[in-house]
């Protein structure tokens, strides 16, 4: 498939409480590609390195061109 390219944005989540406290509640993350882009990768980051800090999600939404 020559000439096929991808194109990708890197997005974030916004900050949520307590890196040290149980994760739940996955669900109401809001970790979402518009159309035609689909999810390539997330990854569960904290604001600093301590454990108390804010987490949030970092995420890159990619398609491909034709």
């Amino acid at each position: 498939m020559n000439g096929v390219r991808v194109s990708c944005v890197d997005k974030t989540t916004g900050w949520n409480l307590r890196s040290d406290a149980p994760i739940a509640y996955l669900d109401r993350q809001n970790v979402e590609c518009p159309k035609p882009y689909f999810l390539a990768r997330f990854q569960l980051g904290r604001q600093a390195d301590r454990a108390t800090a804010d987490v949030r999600y970092s995420y890159r939404c990619c398609m491909i061109i034709l």
